[in-house]
């Protein structure tokens, strides 16, 4: 009967060991999970604010209020994104706009990135 016993407790033990590196996996795919969901997310709002300042240069008739229009965007930006921020270079009617967020650095940003920091850049013609 004793022997029996300790049979049961070390399946017991071994059942517990192998049931936690399952939790454990199941976890690590939760967290990834999230951290994908997370950067579709600022991704998704990233493209948001490009419609958005490019309907706010569409919508000027001239080159006129250019800086205010971006001024008032990068409020919305930092507000939107995690340390967001943006610029638009060119003149009326060709403009570079670009939008950055996560403390990605403005001057590194050549491509489309994605992540918990990233950029992305499009050209208009008005």
């Amino acid at each position: 009967m004793k022997h029996f016993f300790g049979f049961s407790l070390i399946e017991l033990v071994v059942s517990s060991l192998i049931l936690s590196f399952l939790l454990l996996g199941t976890n690590a795919m939760v967290f990834h999970a999230l951290y994908k969901t997370e950067s579709a997310y600022y991704f998704q709002i990233s493209i948001a604010q490009m419609n958005n300042i490019t309907e706010r240069l569409r919508s000027l008739t001239n080159k006129q209020g250019v800086a205010e229009q971006v001024r008032l965007w990068n409020e919305e930006n930092k507000i939107t994104l995690p340390q967001g921020t943006g610029k638009v270079t060119g003149e009326f009617p060709l403009y570079r706009i670009s939008i950055y967020w996560g403390g990605m650095p403005t001057n590194t940003c050549q491509s489309l990135t994605i992540g918990s920091s990233g950029c992305l850049h499009n050209s208009i013609k008005i």
